[in-house]
C-alpha cells in the first residue's frame, strides 16, 4: 500500500502542471495529502476535479506501489475522462495503464460485471449497451412472435390498449385506424421494460403493470422477446447495472478480486450516481481494504423522474472545499440559502459586484422576459461590469421544459423557438417540416440534426416496405447490413450524414432535402436494384423556411442558450436567467416562499421537520409504553407527511442551488407578478426589475 507522505515538492509539482505554478490553498492541500477513506464535499466552481487530478499526478510519481496494487478512478462521462487525459495524460502514463483503471462508471461496470454475466448467461462475449438499439431489436423480435398462437397472439395484448386511441386519431386527422393502431403498438413495444425485482412487464413511463402472470402465454411471449434480444447482444443502460448486481450475487468472489487489484478508489461527481450505481460502488470499495475517496457536492444531487435516489451517508471523515472561483460573493450569498447541508460557499470571484436580479412580470408579458434579461446583460457588458469574453455562455434555464396544456409556466412558455410537437399532424410530416421543428438551425445540436436525417432515411425505406433480413428496417440493422454487404456505400452514408448535419447547422436547409433524397434513391438502386415509389417524405415546400433565423430576443448578436437545469448541470455560464416553472404542484418561489423572503434557509426548514418527527416519535413511544395503541396511526401518518415535505424541500432546494450556481457574473430569476407579491424581497440582496 502507499506508504509515503506527500511532500511540499509533490504539491509544487502538481501546481506547476495544473494551475500554472499558482498555489493550492489549505483546504485543497489538506485533501491532496490525505490518504484515508473520506468524502470531499466541494462547492460549485471550486475546481474539485483539478484538486483530484493533482492527487493522481502525485501518486503517479510513486508507482508502482509496494504491494503492486492499482488505482481505480471513475466519473460519469467519457468527456470527463478525456478531459483528465488531456490535462495529466502526458505526465501520468502509468496511471492510464494496468493495473490501474480510469474510466466511466459504465465502462467499469461493463468490464467487471456485465460482460462476464452476459458471457455466463447468454454466451455473449461482445455486447452493445444502447437504449435505442435495444428498443429497435425488441420490436424486431416482437415481429417474429406477434401472431404466434403459442403465445396467444401477443399482438392483441397491445391492440386492445391502443385501438380506441387510434380510432379517435383516425376521426380527427384521417387515416386507417388499424394502421394508426399498429404504429401505436410498435411505439409501446419499443418502450417495453421488464422489472427484474417483481418480474413483471411495464411500459416505460407508466407505473401500472402491463402483465405479470408468468403462466400467461402472452407473458411468456414477451419474455421470449426479451431473452432473444439479450441473446443478440443488446441491452439498455439500466439493465447493464442490473446484470452487474446479479453477477455480484452469483459470484461474490469478484469483490475479493477487486480488493486484491486496487488499493485506491476515487469517484468524481459522486452526487450524480443513482441508487444502483451507488450500491455497486459501495459493495466494491467500501470495505476497509481500499482507500475510498468520493468527490462531489451533495447539494447538487438532482435526479430525473426515473432515477432512484441513493440512501446517501457521509464517511466518518468529511473534508470540505468552500471557496468558489466561479461565484461572486453576491451570488454565493443567495445560493447558500438553498444548501440542504448548510455548507457555506465563499464566493472568491471579485470581478464584478452585480447583485442578483429578480425580474417580475405580468402574465401577458411572457415574451418580454428573455429580451429584458439580454438587454440587462448587454448593458452590464458595455459598462465593463461583465468582462467581455470570446466564449460567453448566456444561459436561460428552467426545471421543466415541455409545454403544458394548461396555463402553468414552463421554459416553453417563454420561447417561440422550441421544437414543436412532432407527433402532431404526423400524417403531413416531411423531412423539411421535421427540420423546421428543430428551430434556428445555427442553434441546433449535432446529435439532434444527425438523428433527424438518419431517421428520415429509415422512415422512407420502411414506407417503401424495404426489409433487411426479413425484418423492418432500423438504424441499427441498416448500418450493420451496409457495413457487411456494401462497405463503400456504408462509408458514403456515414460521411454524408456528417456533412449534411454540418451543412444544416452552418447554412440551413437550402438544397439539403434534395441531396438526401438523391442519395437514398441511388443507395437503394445500387444495393438491391430497388426503385423507391413512395418519396412523399422528401417533398419540399418552397414557402417553408428552413434556414438560420434571428430570434426575436437576440440582442446585439447575443444568442441565449436554452435548456433544463439538468442539462446545465456542470456548466459554467457567463450569465444565467432562471425561469420558474410549475412542478409537482408548485412554483419554486411559491413552495420556498420563506427562503426567497430571507426569513429562513432550506437547511433550517428541513431541520424543523426533522425535529417535529422526533417529537412525534417520542409521543408514539410514550403511547406504546403505556400499553395503548390509540393515536399511533394518526401520528405515523403525520410523520409520513413530514417526510414527504422533507423530500420535496430537498428536491426544490437542490434544483435552485444547481441553477443559481451556474453564472460567473450575472444571475437573474424571473417571477410572475402574483407570486412576486407574496415574497418579501430583501433589496439589499436582490435588485428588482419590473416588466
Amino acid at each position: 500500500m502507499f506508504a509515503h507522505d506527500i511532500k511540499d515538492d509533490d504539491i509544487a509539482y502538481s501546481e506547476s502542471i495544473l494551475i500554472n505554478g499558482g498555489e493550492f490553498d489549505k483546504e485543497r492541500v489538506d485533501f491532496i495529502r490525505n490518504m484515508n477513506s473520506l468524502d470531499l464535499q466541494s462547492v460549485p466552481g471550486s475546481g474539485k476535479t483539478t484538486v483530484l487530478l493533482a492527487k493522481l499526478a502525485i501518486l503517479e510519481r510513486y508507482m508502482p506501489f509496494n504491494d503492486d496494487k492499482g488505482i481505480v478512478v471513475i466519473s460519469h462521462t467519457n468527456a470527463a475522462v478525456n478531459e483528465w487525459k488531456d490535462k495529466i495524460g502526458g505526465y501520468c502514463p502509468k496511471l492510464f495503464s494496468y493495473p490501474n483503471f480510469v474510466g466511466t462508471i459504465q465502462s467499469f461496470v461493463n468490464t467487471y460485471f456485465s460482460r462476464p454475466y452476459m458471457q455466463v448467461m447468454y454466451n455473449i462475449t461482445d455486447f452493445q449497451v444502447d437504449d435505442d438499439a435495444f428498443s429497435e431489436q425488441m420490436l424486431s423480435c416482437f415481429h417474429e412472435v406477434k401472431h404466434d398462437e403459442k403465445y396467444n397472439n401477443v399482438y392483441n395484448l397491445f391492440y386492445g390498449r391502443n385501438i380506441s386511441k387510434a380510432d379517435e386519431e383516425s376521426k380527427e386527422k384521417g387515416g386507417n385506424k388499424n394502421k394508426i393502431c399498429e404504429g401505436l403498438i410498435y411505439e409501446e413495444v419499443k418502450k417495453l421494460t421488464y422489472n427484474f425485482s417483481d418480474e413483471k412487464f411495464y411500459i416505460k413511463g407508466n407505473a401500472r403493470c402491463l402483465i405479470g402472470d408468468k403462466k400467461n402465454p402472452r407473458y411468456q411471449g414477451l419474455k421470449k422477446i426479451l431473452e432473444d434480444t439479450f441473446k443478440r447482444g443488446i441491452i439498455p443502460f439500466d439493465y447493464a447495472y442490473i446484470f452487474a448486481k446479479k453477477f455480484i450475487e452469483l459470484n461474490p468472489s469478484i469483490l475479493i478480486d477487486i480488493r486484491k487489484r486496487f488499493g485506491f478508489a476515487f469517484v468524481d461527481e459522486m452526487q450524480d450516481m443513482d441508487k444502483i450505481q451507488y450500491n455497486i460502488l459501495e459493495s466494491c470499495f467500501n470495505n476497509g481494504d481500499i482507500v475510498y475517496q468520493r468527490v462531489g457536492d451533495s447539494n447538487q444531487s438532482i435526479y430525473n423522474e426515473y432515477s432512484d435516489k441513493p440512501d446517501w451517508s457521509d464517511r466518518e471523515l468529511v473534508l470540505k472545499i468552500s471557496g468558489s472561483h466561479r461565484l461572486t460573493p453576491q451570488v454565493a450569498k443567495v445560493v447558500n440559502q438553498f444548501s440542504v447541508s448548510n455548507d457555506v460557499i465563499i464566493g472568491l470571484n471579485n470581478k464584478t459586484e452585480i447583485k442578483p436580479h429578480l425580474i417580475h412580470f405580468k402574465s401577458d408579458n411572457l415574451d418580454k422576459v428573455i429580451p429584458k434579461y439580454l438587454e440587462l446583460y448587454e448593458e452590464y457588458k458595455q459598462c465593463g461590469s461583465i468582462p467581455k469574453v470570446d466564449d460567453a455562455h448566456v444561459g436561460v434555464i428552467s426545471w421543466v421544459s415541455k409545454a403544458r396544456e394548461d396555463t402553468k409556466l414552463t421554459l416553453a412558455s417563454f420561447s417561440d423557438c422550441l421544437p414543436i410537437d412532432k407527433q402532431k399532424n404526423k400524417s403531413k410530416t416531411t423531412l423539411q417540416s421535421e427540420l423546421v421543428s428543430l428551430g434556428d438551425s445555427s442553434g441546433c445540436k449535432f446529435p439532434e440534426v444527425y438523428g433527424c436525417i438518419l431517421e428520415s432515411i429509415v422512415f422512407v425505406l420502411n414506407s417503401n416496405h424495404i426489409e433487411i433480413d426479413d425484418r423492418k428496417c432500423t438504424k441499427l440493422n441498416l448500418f450493420r447490413f451496409l457495413r457487411i454487404e456494401a462497405p463503400d456505400i456504408y462509408e458514403d452514408l456515414t460521411k454524408n450524414l456528417y456533412e449534411w448535419t454540418m451543412q444544416f447547422i452552418s447554412k440551413g436547409s437550402e438544397g439539403l432535402v434534395e441531396e438526401i433524397k438523391g442519395f437514398t434513391v441511388k443507395m437503394c438502386k445500387n444495393v438491391g436494384s430497388i426503385d423507391l415509389d413512395c418519396l412523399d417524405y422528401f417533398n419540399v415546400d418552397d414557402n417553408l423556411v428552413v434556414a438560420p433565423v434571428e430570434r426575436k430576443f437576440i440582442v446585439d448578436k447575443c444568442r441565449p442558450k436554452l435548456g433544463t437545469i439538468h442539462s446545465a448541470k456542470g456548466q459554467t455560464h457567463t450569465a444565467t436567467l432562471y425561469l420558474e416553472s410549475y412542478y409537482n404542484g408548485n412554483y419554486e418561489t411559491e413552495f420556498l416562499n420563506s427562503v426567497f423572503s430571507s426569513n429562513s434557509n432550506c437547511n433550517e426548514i428541513i431541520t424543523s421537520f426533522e425535529d417535529e418527527i422526533e417529537c412525534i416519535n417520542k409521543e408514539i413511544k410514550k403511547i406504546k409504553s403505556e400499553g395503548k395503541t390509540r393515536g399511533i396511526k394518526k401520528r405515523e401518518n403525520e410523520i409520513a407527511a413530514l417526510r414527504r415535505k422533507i423530500i420535496k424541500t430537498q428536491d426544490y432546494a437542490k434544483m435552485i442551488y444547481v441553477g443559481f450556481s451556474r453564472p460567473k457574473y450575472f444571475l437573474c430569476i424571473a417571477v410572475e407578478d402574483t407570486r412576486y407579491q407574496e415574497i418579501d424581497v430583501d433589496e439589499n440582496i436582490w435588485k428588482i426589475v419590473s416588466i
